[in-house]
């Protein structure tokens, strides 16, 4: 097995489409994995010693505009092993992502993630044992669900659905070495199915893996560690950047066993939250205790523009905590994304991961993040989330 963030003496590099995703990847490569907000430290400075992980901000981009943040990203990580991180619901900027792959060699495309309950079965991406496109994950999205994977390839290329059956026989390797098609789209369904995918990948020098945080950690034959907080504890804002009933659960939970006290964001439909009015309130809230920060309804914050929404939240965000000593949790790498750029933080190092998806960083100041992708999370994510950060110092 290779040494972690490391194939054929090239450092491994990630480019993932959003910052929560980036971190999650960070700490799948181990403790003190850099996350880069740019691609212009790498463009500077040029190929680190070791493994490093770019967030391109491309989720929330459409079409060129999502193409060129990664392109740009991915040519930054010219010199290093690449492997490019998809959401595991194939949500944002994927025909984009995996073209970009496609230019490095021939693509494993595989966006299983067993820790969170979605598998691909035949090509097709199920949620719980249920196809996406039946479920209701892709509620907020402005077109349906794909019911196959392969659906959203880019034009022009074409894909190959390997099944368990045929990779277990070898066939993988026999693929990879001939391929049949430029994007080979593989099944798997628990972390047996990942190994298989990641040896494979690791065989062939010029296949580009593009998946998951469950891929990747098969790939780079890392395993992320639990670990403990290293800093002081102090206060807790908590900031929900998803309008999800998933969401609404893991808050009503937390406000439940922990003393917190909610701060629903005053959204207008179509200018969005009044930022100075709302960074004075957060700030007089905080002074009482923890803190967690909601969105309302979807159909109420449908209106407003996500990026939009983002910077707005992550202005109020840092003005309101600028001069405290206070844990930021940031729910979805748009909310997170926002808050850093406001903030003016353009490198992350990863601490622990808390569970599957929850990451703690540092920032260069020294505050501690805890990041995590809105779709994740048990509905006692944030209950969990909180214990850690006040556990032991």
């Amino acid at each position: 097995m290779p040494d972690r963030g490391t194939s054929a003496g090239r450092p491994l590099g990630v480019l993932a489409d959003d910052l929560s995703g980036a971190v999650e990847c960070a700490a799948v490569l181990g403790a003190g994995t850099p996350v880069l907000l740019s691609p212009e430290p790498l463009l500077d400075h040029g190929v680190p010693a070791g493994p490093v992980v770019v967030d391109a901000d491309a989720r929330l981009r459409s079409g060129a505009a999502a193409a060129g943040a990664l392109e740009g990203a991915a040519r930054a990580l010219a010199g290093h092993t690449l492997f490019v991180k998809i959401d595991s619901l194939l949500r944002g900027p994927v025909a984009a992502a995996v073209s970009v792959a496609a230019r490095r060699g021939t693509v494993v495309l595989c966006p299983a993630l067993p820790a969170h309950g979605r598998s691909v079965r035949g090509g097709v991406l199920h949620l719980d044992g249920v196809p996406l496109h039946r479920t209701t994950a892709w509620h907020l999205e402005p077109v349906p669900a794909p019911d196959r994977v392969a659906r959203l390839l880019p034009p022009g290329l074409t894909g190959a659905v390997v099944g368990r059956d045929r990779q277990r026989a070898g066939g993988l390797h026999q693929l990879l070495a001939d391929p049949p098609a430029p994007v080979l789209v593989c099944d798997a369904e628990g972390p047996d199915d990942l190994a298989r995918l990641g040896a494979a990948v690791r065989a062939h020098p010029g296949t580009v893996a593009v998946g998951s945080s469950g891929l990747l950690a098969a790939v780079a034959g890392a395993t992320p560690a639990r670990g403990h907080r290293t800093t002081p504890p102090g206060r807790r804002l908590v900031v929900v950047g998803s309008a999800s009933a998933e969401a609404a659960e893991q808050t009503r939970r937390l406000l439940a066993r922990h003393h917190v006290r909610l701060l629903p964001a005053p959204l207008h439909p179509d200018d969005g939250l009044d930022t100075a009015a709302f960074s004075a309130s957060l700030t007089a809230a905080l002074a009482g205790g923890d803190v967690v920060v909601t969105l309302p309804l979807p159909d109420r914050a449908a209106r407003v523009e996500p990026a939009r929404l983002a910077a707005q939240l992550g202005a109020a965000v840092v003005r309101a905590v600028e001069e405290q000593p206070v844990d930021l949790v940031l729910i979805g790498g748009a909310t997170a994304r926002g808050v850093l750029a406001a903030a003016g933080v353009e490198r992350l190092e990863v601490v622990a991961q808390i569970h599957p998806g929850a990451v703690a960083s540092l920032d260069p100041t020294g505050r501690l993040l805890v990041t995590r992708p809105g779709s994740h999370g048990s509905p006692d994510s944030l209950t969990q989330v909180l214990d850690w950060l006040e556990g032991p110092a």
